[in-house]
């Protein structure tokens, strides 16, 4: 869980930074490509929050059933088969 946080962080930071690198971002604006690197470099940190965000909510999840399981015996609890 927080290992995708902070790979998240990381990916952002390193695309961002690679996006301005490669001569993408300008003082006039993004180019096409800077464009599409942007959009990649989203969605790959908004795919690692909602993992962290799963991740996190299955913590939170009771995962025993809270109901009663029938048992394979076919006898109720009077001792008759059903």
């Amino acid at each position: 869980m927080l290992i995708a946080l902070i790979g998240s962080l990381a990916i952002l930071f390193a695309g961002i930074a690679g996006i301005a690198g490669a001569g993408w971002m300008t003082k006039e604006g993004l180019s096409v490509f800077g464009m599409v690197a942007v959009a990649a470099v989203g969605l790959v940190f908004i795919h690692l929050q909602m993992i962290a965000t799963a991740l996190t909510l299955s913590l939170a999840v009771d995962r025993v059933t809270p109901t009663e399981v029938p048992t394979s015996n076919p006898q109720n609890s009077s001792g008759d088969p059903t």
